[in-house]
């Protein structure tokens, strides 16, 4: 099953913030995955103190060709009018059908979107979705003019293991903090400071719990309540 994995590490977020952040940055993705037609199975928003993450399982590989049918005016309309329709639908008027109504007779359109890979889409939707985040309060740093909730180290962007090319900016001036995306991170910033690759979610999970990490604030309340149970 294809995968679509994100993680945005940053400095810490504040506790209270931390779960509505992870159900939003979810949000956010799948209303850009579903503006631009792309189906999908699974979405899994996890979070800690450092760490953003976002799993969508079941993409397709590319979005179809979409047909749309697009009703113009009538034939005897103004010239004007037709030719506002045609330059707007970018056809030309042999190219268009007659459609008969109790009306008149009116001019359609068949406008063909052509179909997108999916990691052609998926740029822009994980842009969007990371810097529109409503954080109740967001900070600035360097010579950055958009702010987030705290500064951001790294990003992870892979689709099927492959990275998903992503550039955060944070202002237009030429000295504006910007991450780029790709398929590293580090473990503990004490215990397990180091680079190291990952390849999908599972991955990227069982890496960190070696590099003194438990990503899923579900995995650390269990792993409590059973040390506490002891």
């Amino acid at each position: 099953m294809t995968e679509l994995f994100i993680e945005v590490r940053c400095e810490e977020i504040p506790a209270r913030m931390q779960m509505r952040g992870a159900a939003d940055f979810a949000k956010l993705i799948t209303q850009g995955l579903d503006a631009s037609g792309l189906t999908y199975d699974s979405v899994t928003p996890v979070i800690s103190a450092r760490r953003l993450v976002v799993a969508v399982k079941g993409l397709p590989l590319e979005k179809p060709s979409i047909c749309e049918e697009r009703k113009g005016p009538r034939v005897d309309a103004p010239a004007q009018a037709i030719e506002g329709f045609l330059r707007g639908a970018g056809v030309t008027l042999e190219e268009c059908e007659h459609q008969e109504t109790p009306k008149g007779t009116f001019l359609v359109a068949k406008v063909v979107q052509p179909g997108r890979t999916t990691m052609e889409e998926l740029p822009a939707i994980i842009e969007k979705a990371i810097l529109n985040i409503p954080w109740p309060m967001t900070m600035r740093w360097g010579w950055g003019t958009v702010g987030w909730i705290r500064p951001i180290h790294s990003l992870i962007a892979l689709f099927e293991g492959q990275i998903v090319p992503v550039t955060l900016r944070f202002g237009d001036h030429e000295k504006a903090p910007f991450v780029e995306s790709s398929d590293t991170t580090v473990g503990h910033r004490f215990l397990s400071p180091s680079v190291f690759r990952v390849k999908d979610y599972d991955d990227y999970k069982g890496k960190l719990m070696r590099a003194h990490v438990m990503v899923d604030a579900h995995d650390r309340r269990e792993s409590i309540m059973s040390q506490l149970q002891i």
